[in-house]
C-alpha cells in the first residue's frame, strides 16, 4: 500500500468550516466525520452492517487493545484487519500512547517510552516509538498515529510542556520507522498534532493547549490532527498540508 492510494479534496469551503474527502485504498471517507469506536476490532451493540446503515464511513480501533489481545502477529495472519474484524471501509488506528497513559500506577513513562503492566493480566510490555509504528502496520490499518505522552492538560505547565517535547521527538522517530518501511498496509507518517488525510497520523495528547505558542514539529507531515482547538487562546497553526483535520 503505497502513499499515492492515498489523496484528500478540498470539495468546499464556508467562512472557516471545510468540507472534503479521504480516499484510501479501502475507500473514501467525507469530511468532517465521525468515526465509531471498534476498540477491539468491534462496535459493541452493532453489527459492521448497522454501523454502515447509519452512515458511518470510517471506523477507530486501538493497537493497545488489540496488541494485547488477540495480538498483531494473528491479526495480520487473518489477513489484516479489515479482514479480520470485517470492516472494509477506512479504518484508523490509535498509537496506544493514551491507554499507556490511563494504567496511572502501571505505567512508567522514559524519553525511550513507556514500560506497562497488561490490564488483563498483569504482564509486561514496552511501547516505543519504533514499536508502536511496527504493530500498526502489521495491523494493516489505513490511518495510523504516532506514538504520544498524554498528560492531564491542566496539570503542570512544566510536565505539559516536557511531555510536548518528548511527543515532538518520538514524532520523527515515527516518522523515519514508517518512512524505512514504505511497503507496510498503512500510508507514510506524519508529526505529531498531525492526522494525516492521506498519510499516516501521530497522536498528541492535550499538551499545545496548555503551553502557548508550542510549534509545530518540522516534519514532512500530509496533515494535521489538532486536539483541544476550543482551548482558550488556542489558534491552530497554519500548516502547509494537502488536509487539515481538527
Amino acid at each position: 500500500m503505497s502513499a499515492s492510494q492515498f489523496n484528500f479534496q478540498l470539495l468546499a469551503t464556508d467562512g472557516a468550516a471545510r468540507r472534503g474527502q479521504i480516499t484510501t485504498p479501502h475507500g473514501a471517507a467525507q469530511t468532517p466525520l465521525f468515526m465509531p469506536v471498534a476498540t477491539q476490532a468491534t462496535v459493541k451493540g452493532l453489527s459492521f452492517d448497522e454501523v454502515r446503515a447509519l452512515g458511518a464511513e470510517q471506523v477507530l480501533s486501538n493497537a493497545y487493545h488489540l496488541y494485547l489481545r488477540p495480538g498483531v502477529a494473528r491479526i495480520r495472519d487473518a489477513g489484516g484487519i479489515h479482514r479480520f474484524m470485517g470492516w472494509h471501509g477506512p479504518i484508523l488506528t490509535d498509537s496506544g500512547g493514551y491507554q499507556a497513559f490511563s494504567m496511572g500506577a502501571l505505567r512508567r513513562v522514559s524519553d525511550d517510552g513507556i514500560a506497562f503492566q497488561s490490564h488483563i493480566d498483569g504482564s509486561r510490555h514496552f511501547f516505543t516509538p519504533q514499536s508502536a509504528i511496527v504493530h500498526q502496520q502489521g495491523l494493516g490499518a489505513d490511518i495510523i498515529m504516532c506514538f504520544d505522552q498524554c498528560v492531564f492538560s491542566a496539570g503542570d505547565p512544566d510536565a505539559v510542556r516536557a511531555a510536548m517535547e518528548r511527543t515532538h521527538r518520538w514524532a520523527q522517530i515515527c516518522y523515519e520507522t514508517h518512512a524505512a518501511a514504505p511497503n507496510v498496509a498503512a500510508p507514510n507518517i506524519a508529526a505529531p498534532n498531525n492526522a494525516a488525510p492521506n498519510n499516516a497520523v501521530p497522536n498528541v495528547a492535550a499538551p499545545n493547549a496548555a503551553v502557548p505558542n508550542a510549534a509545530v514539529p518540522n516534519i514532512a507531515a500530509p496533515g494535521y490532527a489538532v486536539p483541544n482547538v476550543a482551548a482558550p487562546g488556542y489558534a491552530v497553526p497554519n500548516v502547509a498540508a494537502p488536509g487539515y483535520a481538527v
